[in-house]
């Protein structure tokens, strides 16, 4: 449930809100196997939250561990945006 106001805070441009609406909600998943895609994709929108809040180096932080992620499309999403971000 909070990952999905997150990303609505995010929609609306609250971001500091998203961060911790989202922070809150990655504390709180489980270290289970089967919650580690459902981890990856809260960190995954804490990190565009985080860049779209102005704070890149915790953006870094997190999605540079996505690169390695067990969900394809998350891993092929933090890769696309790093090469992004690092070619501006």
């Amino acid at each position: 449930l909070f990952v999905y106001s997150g990303v609505s805070y995010m929609e609306l441009g609250l971001y500091d809100k998203a961060v911790e609406t989202l922070t809150y909600s990655m504390e709180n998943i489980k270290d289970e196997v089967n919650n580690s895609r459902r981890k990856e994709t809260v960190q995954w929108y804490l990190a565009l939250a985080n860049l779209k809040n102005g704070n890149d180096e915790r953006f870094e932080e997190l999605v540079q561990p996505l690169t390695q992620a067990t969900g394809k499309k998350v891993r092929e999403k933090a890769k696309s945006i790093l090469e992004a971000y690092n070619s501006k």
